[in-house]
């Protein structure tokens, strides 16, 4: 009696695991979730953000980029997560990850995660002809700057955005992704930046989207950018002027010391030390100015031309205004032009004057008089 009463529990025990087993596997709780992969050391060379995370977060980050590539809304990951972790993982991918312009910011997430649910801003029916359309625009910039140095493809990237974009803040799909700033020519500051790298990332400079507040406590979106091995900072949407002066370059592959009025959240992406002013714009293009011999200097070589504008950088307030009494209340900017340029006086000549005084930029643009 005793032998029966065994077999009979060891066999009550026996079909209830297999029903368990059964209703556990109809139920999801016991899923064949994916093996860790990990990126390419192509794929991840110029993917900084990827770079920094550990083990575990980057087997992560490639689950979710490979299923985003695949339009999925459900991902499985190789491991469980907690929602802190997550956010950090997918606030990377949305950020710098510019291609995939029809991901949504917004984000499901909960205490653990195992398995994402994605929200997309596009319908897979209109995804094709925008993603062709973004591919088109890039690879029309990329046949433009073949060729040149890693500084020249940046300032016709930075240049080309800068005059081709209008920045809006709302009434727009898109303003927050490269096919806003590059196809449909509106973006806010987040989709300036996020062209600025879908562009870097075609040439394979690296580059990330950097998020923070200005000076005046405002969210904000930049970039920064290395050449030969050196971090510099970058603010696109800062230097679009949106008016007939068109660009300006004080944001351009600057220093930490030029670049204050922004302070970078680095708590779920890199942030990078900027130590350097030797790609700074006004430094490579002969156009900073210590003190008024330098000016005379470069306002001799730049008045031979005067088709396009002349952008001065100053060290210091106090030289910045003795140059607009001497050289522009004074006129003696037209005396050197009648020395440099004599038939650009032929007919009257105005000179106008875009100031960035915060910055001791000035930026000087002639029209003949029609």
């Amino acid at each position: 009696m005793k032998k029966f009463a065994v077999f009979m529990l060891a066999f009550t025990a026996t079909v209830f695991l297999a029903f368990g087993i059964v209703y556990a596997k109809k139920s999801g709780l016991l899923k064949a979730y994916p093996d860790a992969v990990y990126m390419s050391p192509e794929m991840a060379e110029t993917r900084i953000a990827y770079q920094n995370l550990n083990e575990t977060e980057k087997a992560v980050y490639t689950a979710l980029y490979n299923g985003i590539l695949q339009k999925s809304e459900y991902i499985e990951l190789p491991f469980e997560i907690s929602g802190k972790t997550y956010e950090k993982i997918y606030f990377n991918i949305e950020k710098q990850e510019p291609e995939f312009f029809f991901l949504a910011g917004d984000f499901y997430s909960a205490e653990k995660i195992r398995t994402a649910q994605i929200i997309y801003r596009d319908d897979s029916d209109s995804f094709d002809s925008r993603k062709n359309a973004l591919e088109s625009e890039r690879n029309k910039i990329m046949q433009k700057i073949s060729g040149y140095d890693d500084f020249e493809k940046l300032l016709y990237i930075h240049d080309y955005i800068a005059e081709n974009c209008n920045y809006i803040e709302s009434g727009k799909d898109y303003i927050e992704t490269a096919f806003g700033c590059l196809v449909e020519k509106n973006a806010n500051c987040e989709g300036y930046a996020k062209a600025f790298k879908y562009l870097c990332d075609g040439i394979g400079i690296p580059c990330t989207v950097a998020v923070g507040i200005t000076s005046d406590g405002i969210n904000h979106a930049w970039n920064q950018v290395q050449i030969n091995g050196i971090w510099y900072n970058v603010d696109v949407t800062w230097d679009d002027c949106d008016d007939e002066f068109e660009k300006v370059h004080t944001y351009f592959l600057c220093s930490d010391k030029d670049f204050s009025s922004h302070t970078p959240d680095s708590d779920l992406m890199p942030v990078f030390e900027c130590i350097s002013d030797s790609e700074n714009y006004y430094t490579k293009k002969d156009a900073f100015i210590k003190i008024q011999d330098d000016a005379e200097r470069i306002l001799s070589n730049r008045l031979a031309d005067i088709s396009e504008n002349i952008e001065l950088k100053f060290s210091d307030s106090y030289t910045y205004n003795e140059f607009k009494n001497v050289y522009m209340n004074n006129q003696r900017i037209f005396d050197i032009l009648s020395e440099k340029n004599p038939d650009a006086l032929n007919s009257e000549i105005r000179c106008f004057m875009k100031e960035f005084e915060g910055n001791c930029v000035i930026i000087l643009r002639f029209l003949r008089k029609v």
